[in-house]
């Protein structure tokens, strides 16, 4: 009887140790960290799988799994709360947990970071971009600050432009001295390596300098525009003999229109305008304002 309780306790004592140190054993792995290049502001999706090939490890198996994330809304497919290795999608990033348990209800959890390039075009006002600068050929025109917010995250800043002159590496205002009208568009560049142009958000680059070749500086836009008919309806014609930049205002000072004017008649739709009045703003190309007074009827 002496013998057999011994071995009893022997017996015991082996689980025991064995349940002990597969407590202590028990690991769960989220996997590494990952970064992409998506832009959540722009409404990016990206995909991404959780975990590694096992995701636990030691214990007692089988094992079950529970994944979440407490700081923004993941979609897991195909029931992965559940899976050792789901696969998600989502817009921004996003910290991931997984809860392991054994057979034996051992515990382990583990966190996987999930990030995303967030880009610092945040401050600028569509309406005031691209930025209109007027020069004569042969001169040199400052462009001032671009406007936009440059996190510390941010290690590079350059811009692109047309006609084949070189790249400028600064994230301020510059001198340029272009030949023929050109445009600038800002590239933001962070510490991923990830890329973004600022005319993906704007639609059209931040700057454009405008050359007069002849050398003329001066111009009376006065003479040079016309509106018809006026009062409207469901069209507005803008006749010019240069380049400008119109914007229509209503009477509470809303911006309702804003776009460029090429050389000759504009054709502006205006069926959705409200009926009343409204003030019509032309930038000529030495930056001499026009204002009008239009009227919907």
């Amino acid at each position: 009887m002496r013998t057999k309780n011994v071995l009893i306790f022997l017996v015991v004592l082996f689980f025991g140790a064995f349940i002990a140190n597969a407590q202590e054993t028990l690991k769960a792995d989220a996997g590494e960290n990952q970064h992409f290049c998506f832009n959540y502001f722009m409404g990016d999706w990206f995909s991404v799988s959780l975990g590694r090939e096992s995701t636990a490890s030691g214990g007692v198996p089988p094992y079950t799994y529970r994944w979440w994330a407490n700081d923004v809304v993941i979609y897991f497919m195909d029931n992965g709360e559940t899976a050792a290795n789901p696969d998600v999608t989502s817009l921004g990033g996003f910290t991931a947990y997984v809860e392991v348990k054994d057979a034996v209800d051992n515990v382990a959890i583990d966190s996987i970071v999930i990030s995303v390039s967030e880009w610092p075009f945040l401050n600028i006002i569509p309406f005031d971009f691209p930025k209109k600068y007027y020069t004569s050929k042969g001169d040199s025109v400052w462009l001032e600050g671009h406007g936009v917010i440059i996190g510390k995250s941010y290690t590079v800043c350059q811009w692109e432009f047309e006609n084949g002159l070189e790249d400028i590496n600064v994230c301020d205002g510059f001198w340029v001295k272009p030949d023929v009208t050109t445009h600038y568009d800002l590239i933001v560049t962070d510490n991923y390596g990830c890329s973004e142009y600022a005319s993906r958000y704007y639609y059209s680059p931040l700057y454009k300098v405008y050359v007069d070749e002849i050398g003329v500086k001066n111009y009376d836009i006065s003479d040079r525009i016309t509106f018809f008919p006026n009062p409207f309806n469901d069209f507005l014609f803008v006749s010019t003999k240069s380049v400008a930049h119109i914007t229509i205002i209503d009477i509470s000072g809303n911006i309702i229109y804003h776009s460029e004017l090429s050389n000759g008649v504009n054709e502006i739709p205006t069926g959705h305008f409200s009926k009343g009045i409204y003030f019509v703003k032309v930038q000529s190309m030495n930056a001499s304002n026009h204002i009008s007074k239009i009227v919907r009827l």
